[in-house]
């Protein structure tokens, strides 16, 4: 995986990767994963994109992290 990071399993996404954490339980703004998402940072995910993460998964993504991104 780039830079180490695991996005198949909780425990890939939680463990981060070779610069760190990517997501900030209760913290939506220094998530990585949802800057990204968003398109706020780049690489934008999916790589592979567009199409990218609808705007209702991105607020479920935002909503997940923002509630403890619990399992």
């Amino acid at each position: 995986p780039a830079y180490g990071l695991r996005m198949d399993s909780l425990k890939g996404v939680m463990a981060g990767g070779k610069h760190g954490a990517v997501v900030v339980p209760g913290s939506p703004k220094q998530s990585e994963l949802l800057k990204r998402v968003k398109g706020e940072l780049k690489p934008r995910m999916p790589k592979n994109g567009p199409p990218w993460v609808s705007e209702k998964d991105t607020a479920l993504i935002q909503k997940w992290i923002a509630d403890g991104a619990k399992e």
